[in-house]
């Protein structure tokens, strides 16, 4: 069983420049930077999934029509609080053409059979864990955009107690 995800991944200069911005915030409100090379925009949480589901959720990947670049705008700053601490993430806008890309997966994600998701898709990417909520209750503006070069990967995220989460994104790809 593997736990996967459809995501867009970002390039390695938008690594750097996310995990920059997360290791200012965290100089700021403490907490953990998401570790570099891990920043990416989910799509899609499936779960726990078996060797026949992730076939499934390949032959979407591979059925989703073509995917041309878009501009993706930085949004603002926000929270997810959970418990006593927080989850910082950015928020991003890739107006229409993200929303005909979501909209698109979830097509190809319902005909091989996956529940269409129920909750709204909200945009982000996670840049720090474990920030004391009281840290997290004024955040700094955060503006810029950037070009994404759209692919569309099917990642494993895997759990650890010792190190945090770590993903492999490339289990398979669509450009």
């Amino acid at each position: 069983m593997k736990r996967l995800f459809l995501a867009i991944p970002f390039d390695s200069g938008m690594q750097n420049s996310l995990h920059e911005l997360a290791l200012r915030l965290k100089e700021q409100l403490g907490g953990r930077a998401v570790r570099h090379g891990n920043y990416h925009l989910t799509l899609r949480f499936l779960g726990m999934c078996d060797s026949v589901t992730e076939e499934a959720a390949r032959r979407a990947l591979s059925s989703i029509p073509s995917i041309v670049p878009f501009e993706l705008n930085f949004g603002l700053l926000g929270r997810f609080v959970q418990g006593a601490q927080a989850l910082v993430w950015l928020g991003l806008d890739g107006g229409k053409c993200l929303s005909d890309l979501y909209g698109g997966m979830t097509a190809a994600l319902s005909r091989e059979g996956f529940p269409v998701e129920r909750k709204t898709f909200f945009p982000h990417v996670t840049l720090l864990r474990d920030v004391p909520l009281q840290a997290a209750q004024k955040l700094p503006p955060v503006a810029g955009n950037c070009i994404v070069l759209p692919q569309l990967a099917l990642g494993e995220c895997k759990l650890s107690n010792l190190d945090g989460t770590s993903y492999a994104q490339a289990l398979s790809t669509c450009n």
